[in-house]
């Protein structure tokens, strides 16, 4: 009765240490028994080995059948460990459970999710010391998504399945601030404790699985876009926009969140997507980035039609790819109930490209009185300027807009002396009839000269 409670205890504790340490104790126990018949003298070699190899393989065996599964490199991992009270229960959850989730993890983007049923093993150190064993498991499987807890069967107004369910989320490339919030906005979203009709058990067991794969799908979309990988982010959040579209609102408020978050992560998605090109654009000046900034536009202008920087960055598209100035005003048009003053610095340049000075000079005035969320704006329309001229040395207007800019805006005197002096040679030169610049000009021009003298006097 003993040698049965012994090997009972054995089976049920084989995942955890202590079962190992009783199985070897029991299986060099059962062959000192075997060998009491026989006198030590008696003992050959291979007795001996049998008594010191056994732990071995003991050791090697639970080794083998315990260790957690690990999912392959370069895939996101999902793991699910969830301890039942009976083995009905966990056929029932394995079926009905882990098998949609499975199937639904799966969906994401065939060859980049690995799904691994950790059993029960690990539940109860989650359960106990989870601060001390997540990142443990976390690391062992390579799991992105880590779902624990526990399956009951109890009566709650009628036979009820209660699922008691934690959620982690590790990324490794997410740091710091970005990653905490990432695995906070996981768990407010994650369902914590379930109830489920016994008799309505793979309804329920399948919502439930709907659920989660819901909240992980939009988890790793950020995780995705946090960690740089725009596109894969990109898709995963137009397919679950598409898929709850099509279904009918959910009065879970967890899903509610999501839904009404989708579309601004989206945008989100697609103005850094716009940022990264704009970046590269200014470094390498290629016409095929502002092509694939025009296609980014087009995306963006389905989410967030009304965002600042989309406006902007159509208005340079226009003019840099068609030199369409019509198209480009209209578009800085939608910015005028903006409080930010770059767009202004751009409407100012349009006038002056077109010969409407008086324009220009009139919205450079206001585009120097309003601030900017960039103090590097003078620089980058001055640089942008000298870039227009090199391919079109015929506007020799934008000398004025250059002056401006140098004499207000910066200020740099030096510049703006020699910007307007090189204005007024243009005028000079081509018959131009700009009379009320030409005096403003030569009268900014004495005004620099004197304030030039004093600096140099003082100095």
């Amino acid at each position: 009765m003993d040698l049965i409670k012994t090997l009972n205890y054995c089976r049920t504790n084989w995942a955890r240490p202590h079962g190992l340490i009783v199985s070897i104790v029991l299986a060099i126990g059962l062959l000192v028994f075997l060998f009491l018949n026989i006198q030590i003298e008696r003992l050959s070699f291979w007795h001996w080995v049998a008594l010191v190899i056994t732990p071995l393989i003991l050791t090697v065996i639970w080794w083998r059948t315990t260790r957690l599964p690990c999912v392959p490199k370069g895939t996101i991992g999902f793991g699910v460990a969830i301890r039942t009270e009976n083995q009905d229960q966990a056929k029932k959850l394995k079926a009905d459970f882990i098998k949609r989730l499975r199937e639904l993890v799966g969906t994401w983007r065939t060859g980049s999710v690995a799904f691994l049923d950790l059993g029960a093993s690990p539940v109860e150190d989650l359960l106990v010391d989870p601060a001390k064993h997540i990142v443990s498991i976390h690391n062992q499987t390579r799991c992105h998504f880590l779902i624990w807890g526990d399956a009951k069967e109890r009566n709650i107004d009628g036979p009820k399945h209660v699922l008691e369910l934690e959620g982690s989320v590790c990324h490794a490339p997410i740091p710091g601030e970005a990653g905490a919030a990432l695995s906070a906005e996981f768990r407010d979203l994650f369902p914590r404790r379930v109830l489920l009709e016994k008799e309505k058990d793979l309804f329920t067991f399948q919502f439930t699985a709907q659920w989660i794969d819901v909240v992980a799908q939009y988890v790793i979309a950020i995780a995705s876009y946090l960690s740089g990988d725009l596109d894969h982010a990109e898709s995963l959040f137009l397919t679950l926009h598409q898929r709850l579209d099509k279904t009918a609102p959910s009065h879970l408020p967890q899903i509610a969140k999501i839904r009404a978050r989708v579309p601004s992560r989206i945008a989100e998605v697609y103005k850094t997507k716009l940022s990264y090109l704009s970046t590269k654009y200014h470094m390498s000046r290629s016409p095929e980035l502002l092509m694939e900034s025009e296609k980014v536009l087009a995306q963006l202008d389905l989410w967030e039609p009304s965002y600042y920087g989309l406006h902007l960055t159509r208005a340079m598209c226009h003019f840099l790819l068609r030199r369409d100035v019509q198209a480009a005003a209209e578009s800085l048009k939608k910015c005028e109930n903006v409080d930010d003053g770059t767009w202004l610095w751009s409407r100012a340049f349009l006038e002056a490209y077109s010969g409407d000075l008086e324009s220009a000079y009139r919205s450079y005035q206001k585009a120097f009185a309003t601030k900017t969320g960039n103090e590097n704006v003078p620089l980058q329309c001055e640089e942008f300027i000298y870039l227009v001229m090199e391919t079109e040395p015929d506007k020799g207007q934008l000398f004025y807009a250059l002056g401006l800019i140098n004499l207000r805006g910066k200020p740099d005197l030096i510049s703006a002396r020699r910007d307007l002096v090189l204005f007024l040679d243009w005028v000079e030169r081509t018959k131009q009839n700009l009379s009320s610049q030409v005096s403003a000009t030569r009268k900014w021009i004495a005004e620099i000269d004197e304030e030039l003298d004093k600096t140099s006097t003082h100095a």
